[in-house]
């Protein structure tokens, strides 16, 4: 099963792709949706359904955002099935998504840890990972329930740090290559 990010799946259907092509006879979201329905193994009609779910789904998840015990959101997609994720603390049922279709396309998990508690201290380790680690960089994985640290220099951070919360998770390496990997 496929997991979409959905910072990259809302860029990806934004207005501009739904914009009348100037020198199309049919509008662009057609085309975008035939796209779509050939590399996803789907209908056209599908793909359109999919599309519209999608593009909705973003008033639903500021509106949900709003709710502290709200921890983020994900879609799970293949040619069978797609299926929009809520994370919540608690008992999993913070906010419902929306309109009915939206609503069945929805499923409700409960995680430890909500969105806000995960982004203030993402932000308030800025200042830490700077100064120990220029390279390092922080990255919520929602699905995961994480914040993703990734560094050169883990004990070094870790030092820093002091005590990490659970959500917390290390990963080597970052962004930039290092030298003898980049010689081999």
């Amino acid at each position: 099963m496929k997991y979409v990010s959905l910072t990259a799946l809302l860029a990806a259907i934004s207005a501009p792709a739904f914009a009348q092509g100037a020198n199309s006879a049919q509008p662009d979201w057609v085309s975008q949706a035939k796209i779509v329905a050939e590399a996803e193994g789907i209908s056209v009609g599908e793909a359109i359904r999919r599309g519209n779910l999608e593009r909705r789904l973003a008033t639903a998840i500021n509106r949900m955002e709003q709710n502290d015990a709200y921890a983020g959101s994900f879609i799970e997609r293949d040619s069978n099935s797609f299926r929009i994720v809520h994370l919540y603390t608690g008992n999993g049922t913070g906010g419902k998504a929306g309109s009915e279709d939206l609503e069945s396309a929805s499923e409700y998990r409960t995680v430890r840890h909500g969105l806000g508690e995960v982004k203030a201290y993402q932000r308030s380790i800025v200042p830490t990972l700077t100064i120990v680690d220029a390279n390092a960089y922080s990255s919520i994985k929602v699905r995961d329930n994480a914040l993703v640290i990734r560094t050169s220099n883990e004990a070094a951070v870790r030092a820093a740090l002091g005590t990490v919360p659970e959500f917390v998770r290390f990963e080597t390496g970052g962004w930039y290559v290092e030298p003898d990997a980049a010689m081999s």
